[in-house]
């Protein structure tokens, strides 16, 4: 890298000896993740909200499947039987 000083982007994995090789050989340009990497990111990290938010979104979605049995109109006739 350090042969092609006017390099001015580089894109790399997350593993931690890669950025200290970048910013070694071509302290001049700006570090990037790959579009693979970006990708693995997106899909750890929308893992993540889901097992952590499951639950809730379970019952939202739920409720919003079933917004009849909620309606006004249907707690009225229970009412009046």
């Amino acid at each position: 890298m350090k042969e092609h000083a006017e390099a001015q982007v580089v894109s790399r994995d997350r593993y931690g000896p890669y950025s200290l090789g970048s910013a070694n050989g071509a302290p001049q340009a700006l570090q990037v993740a790959g579009r693979f990497h970006l990708i693995k990111n997106l899909g750890e990290a929308t893992n993540r909200m889901f097992q952590a938010k499951g639950t809730i979104l379970k019952e939202v979605y739920d409720q919003y499947h079933n917004i009849t049995a909620l309606s006004p109109e249907k707690e009225q006739t229970k009412m009046h039987k």
